[in-house]
Protein backbone atom coordinates (compact mmCIF):
# COMPACT_ATOMS: atom_id res chain seq x y z
CA UNK A 1 0.00 0.00 0.00
CA UNK A 2 1.23 3.39 -0.89
CA UNK A 3 0.77 6.01 1.75
CA UNK A 4 0.70 9.76 1.30
CA UNK A 5 3.78 10.10 3.46
CA UNK A 6 6.14 8.29 1.16
CA UNK A 7 8.68 10.55 -0.40
CA UNK A 8 8.28 9.22 -3.90
CA UNK A 9 4.51 9.54 -4.01
CA UNK A 10 2.88 11.84 -6.54
CA UNK A 11 1.31 13.84 -3.73
CA UNK A 12 4.72 14.55 -2.12
CA UNK A 13 6.26 15.34 -5.47
CA UNK A 14 3.51 17.89 -6.09
CA UNK A 15 3.97 19.39 -2.61
CA UNK A 16 7.73 19.60 -3.20
CA UNK A 17 7.22 21.25 -6.59
CA UNK A 18 4.67 23.63 -5.10
CA UNK A 19 7.11 24.66 -2.33
CA UNK A 20 9.90 24.99 -4.89
CA UNK A 21 7.65 27.17 -7.06
CA UNK A 22 6.81 29.31 -4.04
CA UNK A 23 10.50 29.73 -3.20
CA UNK A 24 11.36 30.59 -6.82
CA UNK A 25 8.47 33.06 -6.99
CA UNK A 26 9.54 34.74 -3.74
CA UNK A 27 13.14 34.90 -4.96
CA UNK A 28 11.98 36.43 -8.24
CA UNK A 29 9.91 39.05 -6.39
CA UNK A 30 12.84 39.85 -4.08
CA UNK A 31 15.21 40.11 -7.03
CA UNK A 32 12.77 42.35 -8.90
CA UNK A 33 12.58 44.56 -5.81
CA UNK A 34 16.37 44.83 -5.69
CA UNK A 35 16.49 45.76 -9.38
CA UNK A 36 13.71 48.31 -8.91
CA UNK A 37 15.47 49.88 -5.93
CA UNK A 38 18.75 49.96 -7.82
CA UNK A 39 17.13 51.60 -10.86
CA UNK A 40 15.46 54.23 -8.66
CA UNK A 41 18.78 55.07 -7.03
CA UNK A 42 20.55 55.13 -10.39
CA UNK A 43 17.90 57.35 -11.96
CA UNK A 44 17.99 59.69 -8.97
CA UNK A 45 21.74 60.14 -9.24
CA UNK A 46 21.51 60.70 -13.01
CA UNK A 47 18.79 63.33 -12.67
CA UNK A 48 20.45 64.92 -9.66
CA UNK A 49 23.80 65.37 -11.39
CA UNK A 50 22.78 68.12 -13.85
CA UNK A 51 21.11 70.15 -11.10
CA UNK A 52 24.32 70.29 -9.10
CA UNK A 53 26.50 70.78 -12.17
CA UNK A 54 24.60 73.89 -13.28
CA UNK A 55 24.39 76.54 -10.61
CA UNK A 56 21.54 79.03 -10.88
CA UNK A 57 22.48 82.39 -12.34
CA UNK A 58 21.97 85.71 -10.59
CA UNK A 59 22.27 89.33 -11.60
CA UNK A 60 25.81 89.19 -10.20
CA UNK A 61 26.91 86.95 -13.10
CA UNK A 62 27.24 89.56 -15.86
CA UNK A 63 24.01 88.58 -17.59
CA UNK A 64 23.63 91.63 -19.88
CA UNK A 65 25.91 93.69 -22.11
CA UNK A 66 26.90 97.32 -21.58
CA UNK A 67 25.57 98.16 -25.06
CA UNK A 68 22.18 96.66 -24.15
CA UNK A 69 22.06 98.76 -20.96
CA UNK A 70 23.04 101.91 -22.93
CA UNK A 71 20.09 101.29 -25.25
CA UNK A 72 17.94 100.74 -22.15
CA UNK A 73 19.11 104.08 -20.74
CA UNK A 74 17.85 105.90 -23.85
CA UNK A 75 14.50 104.11 -23.62
CA UNK A 76 14.28 104.76 -19.89
CA UNK A 77 14.82 108.49 -20.44
CA UNK A 78 12.08 108.49 -23.04
CA UNK A 79 9.48 106.23 -21.37
CA UNK A 80 10.20 105.94 -17.64
CA UNK A 81 12.03 108.91 -16.16
CA UNK A 82 8.98 111.18 -15.98
CA UNK A 83 7.58 109.00 -13.17
CA UNK A 84 10.56 107.08 -11.79
CA UNK A 85 12.90 110.11 -12.16
CA UNK A 86 16.31 110.27 -13.83
CA UNK A 87 18.06 108.82 -10.79
CA UNK A 88 15.46 106.03 -10.48
CA UNK A 89 14.54 107.14 -6.97
CA UNK A 90 10.82 107.06 -7.79
CA UNK A 91 8.11 109.58 -6.99
CA UNK A 92 4.52 109.38 -5.85
CA UNK A 93 3.17 105.98 -6.88
CA UNK A 94 6.20 105.21 -9.04
CA UNK A 95 8.46 102.94 -6.96
CA UNK A 96 12.21 103.37 -6.88
CA UNK A 97 14.17 101.29 -9.38
CA UNK A 98 17.58 101.76 -7.77
CA UNK A 99 19.04 101.27 -4.33
CA UNK A 100 17.36 99.68 -1.33
CA UNK A 101 13.89 100.54 -2.58
CA UNK A 102 14.52 98.35 -5.60
CA UNK A 103 16.34 95.52 -3.83
CA UNK A 104 13.81 95.37 -0.99
CA UNK A 105 11.10 94.72 -3.57
CA UNK A 106 12.90 92.56 -6.14
CA UNK A 107 15.67 90.47 -4.53
CA UNK A 108 14.81 86.81 -4.85
CA UNK A 109 12.49 87.32 -7.81
CA UNK A 110 13.35 86.15 -11.29
CA UNK A 111 14.48 88.49 -14.04
CA UNK A 112 11.45 87.26 -15.96
CA UNK A 113 9.11 88.62 -13.27
CA UNK A 114 10.66 92.09 -13.50
CA UNK A 115 10.73 91.98 -17.29
CA UNK A 116 7.05 90.97 -17.48
CA UNK A 117 6.10 93.71 -15.02
CA UNK A 118 7.82 96.34 -17.15
CA UNK A 119 6.46 94.86 -20.38
CA UNK A 120 2.84 94.54 -19.24
CA UNK A 121 2.34 97.54 -16.95
CA UNK A 122 4.60 100.28 -18.32
CA UNK A 123 4.52 103.05 -19.25
CA UNK A 124 1.66 103.94 -16.94
CA UNK A 125 -0.10 106.08 -19.57
CA UNK A 126 0.10 103.30 -22.20
CA UNK A 127 0.64 99.89 -20.48
CA UNK A 128 1.82 97.05 -22.66
CA UNK A 129 2.99 99.34 -25.47
CA UNK A 130 6.69 98.59 -25.10
CA UNK A 131 8.43 96.28 -27.53
CA UNK A 132 9.54 93.15 -25.62
CA UNK A 133 13.22 93.73 -26.48
CA UNK A 134 12.95 97.37 -25.40
CA UNK A 135 11.39 96.36 -22.07
CA UNK A 136 14.29 93.95 -21.51
CA UNK A 137 16.81 96.67 -22.41
CA UNK A 138 15.21 98.91 -19.77
CA UNK A 139 15.54 96.07 -17.25
CA UNK A 140 19.26 95.78 -18.06
CA UNK A 141 19.66 99.52 -17.49
CA UNK A 142 17.98 99.09 -14.11
CA UNK A 143 20.56 96.38 -13.34
CA UNK A 144 23.38 98.69 -14.41
CA UNK A 145 22.07 101.49 -12.15
CA UNK A 146 22.00 98.98 -9.28
CA UNK A 147 25.68 98.16 -9.91
CA UNK A 148 25.15 94.66 -11.21
CA UNK A 149 28.08 93.88 -13.50
CA UNK A 150 27.74 93.79 -17.27
CA UNK A 151 28.95 90.80 -19.21
CA UNK A 152 30.03 90.36 -22.80
CA UNK A 153 26.74 89.12 -24.29
CA UNK A 154 23.33 90.76 -24.42
CA UNK A 155 20.61 89.20 -22.29
CA UNK A 156 18.32 87.17 -24.55
CA UNK A 157 14.58 87.72 -24.48
CA UNK A 158 13.71 84.12 -23.65
CA UNK A 159 11.24 83.66 -20.76
CA UNK A 160 12.63 80.22 -19.83
CA UNK A 161 16.14 81.65 -19.53
CA UNK A 162 14.95 84.76 -17.69
CA UNK A 163 13.05 82.60 -15.18
CA UNK A 164 16.33 80.88 -14.27
CA UNK A 165 18.09 84.13 -13.33
CA UNK A 166 17.47 85.49 -9.86
CA UNK A 167 17.76 89.13 -8.85
CA UNK A 168 20.34 89.16 -6.08
CA UNK A 169 21.86 91.58 -3.65
CA UNK A 170 25.19 93.11 -4.54
CA UNK A 171 28.13 91.12 -3.14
Amino acid sequence: MISGSQSGSPRNTLKHRSRLSDVVALAAIALAGVFLLHSQISMHSVTAAPATATAAKTTEDGIYSAAQAAHGKDLYSQDCSACHLDDMSGSGEAPPLAGEGFTDSWVGHSVNELDQTVLNTMPLDNPGSLDPNDALAIVTYIFQKNNFPAGTAALKNDPATLKDITISTKK
